[in-house]
């Protein structure tokens, strides 16, 4: 007898239940079979009595307060304006000026017939120009924003400081010694921050006390952290970073979540001042190796190929930028590299290396020359 093969669809996966076991479609031929019962017993987490415990989580956000454009915005808020007071009486104590009587003689209202002197040719229309200005303010000391405020402060800072026995080093004027006897003591001013070091405590000490009393200061204790470069202190000496710095221009320029690399620059390449296309706007790339180049004090790892991509400010192409943002892929990965300063026996030994290539440039067949020089065994250039 033959054999007759009808198909038979299934629908297992709906949990419904027919009054009859199957339905026939005639039309079709086809059999819908539905299931009226469970065969096999499901087991379930719940059932077993095991369950995921509960993760209760306490989630606050902290948002960071933006510093205000304007001083209507930031009159409006109350820690402001007490900075603002604080700030005019510190001007008030130190006699930043003078209030001298109105100008009396200058009578209110008066109207001005104004020429519109923007069309004026020179040459044609004026030959020379003179502005008198009389009774102006008579300004004592500095005051934020002014030309002659960082040379007025310096000249005020430095005169008290060579009153007190410091003397001025001839290769850094913001580089200040003290010695005497088998003491010595180092300060560094840049603009309104200071820092002391030497080999006496009671020294250091004493001459905090003595700036204290004639500039208003804060003591902000051990140094960690200056000019964007982190100060960690160990058993093995000081570690110097720019970790934070390089996060922020990670984050600046878009590149924090780029995939890191293992080296800077790739070995026996080369950089034309023809490879690639210009660039429409430089000032992306300048701005990116600017940052760069404050970064090479703690990194002597991408002194050279940062160097390098400098020399194409003028007219960046694209090939330049890609080995910019290669250099940054690799910070990715090395953020937390910087420079140890260790204590030796003798730090009087200074050693100097260095090497230079043949023709290496592809443009000018100039050579390129490197160095590294070495003061107790810690590299200082």
């Amino acid at each position: 007898m033959g054999q007759h093969q009808i198909p038979i669809d299934l629908h297992l996966s709906s949990p419904q239940i027919h009054d009859s076991p199957s339905q026939a479609h005639p039309s079709s031929g086809i059999f819908t079979v539905s299931s009226t019962s469970n065969v096999h017993e499901m087991r379930t987490r719940a059932k077993d009595s095991i369950y995921k415990p509960k993760s209760i989580l306490n989630l606050s956000t902290v948002e960071k307060e933006k510093a205000q454009t304007c001083f209507s915005k930031a009159n409006k808020i109350l820690k402001w304006r007490e900075a603002m007071a604080e700030e005019i009486n510190a001007m008030l104590v130190n006699k930043t000026w003078d209030l001298v009587p109105f100008d009396a003689s200058r009578t209110w209202p008066k109207a001005r017939l104004v020429a519109r002197g923007f069309r004026q040719q020179e040459g044609i229309d004026y030959s020379e120009t003179f502005s008198p200005v009389v009774k102006s303010t008579t300004i004592r000391k500095v005051i934020y924003g002014l030309k002659q405020a960082p040379r007025a402060w310096y000249l005020r800072f430095s005169s008290f400081l060579l009153q007190q026995g410091f003397f001025c080093c001839q290769s850094d004027n913001s580089k200040f010694i003290f010695r005497r006897d088998k003491f010595i003591v180092y300060l560094l001013l840049y603009v309104d921050d200071i820092i002391f070091t030497g080999n006496s405590a009671p020294l250091i000490t004493k001459f905090i006390s003595l700036l204290s009393t004639e500039f208003a200061m804060k003591d902000l204790g051990d140094l960690h952290y200056f000019l964007g470069v982190q100060a960690i202190r160990t058993s093995k000496g000081l570690f110097l970073c720019q970790e934070k710095y390089v996060h922020d221009l990670l984050l600046k320029f878009h590149l924090h979540t780029a995939k890191p690399v293992r080296t800077p620059f790739p070995s026996r390449t080369t950089l034309s001042i023809n490879d690639g296309d210009l660039l429409s706007d430089p000032t992306e790339y300048r701005s990116m190796v600017g940052a760069l180049q404050y970064l090479t004090m703690t990194r002597p790892d991408i002194t050279y190929v940062v160097h390098l991509v400098s020399q194409f400010m003028h007219a960046p192409r694209t090939s330049h930028l890609l080995v910019v943002k290669r250099i940054y892929r690799y910070l990715q990965g090395t953020a937390d590299c910087g420079l140890w300063l260790r204590p030796t026996p003798d730090m009087s030994i200074m050693i100097a290396y260095s090497d230079a290539d043949w023709a290496g440039c592809p443009d000018s067949c100039r050579s390129t020359t490197g160095y590294a020089i070495f003061l107790g065994g810690n590299l200082i250039s």
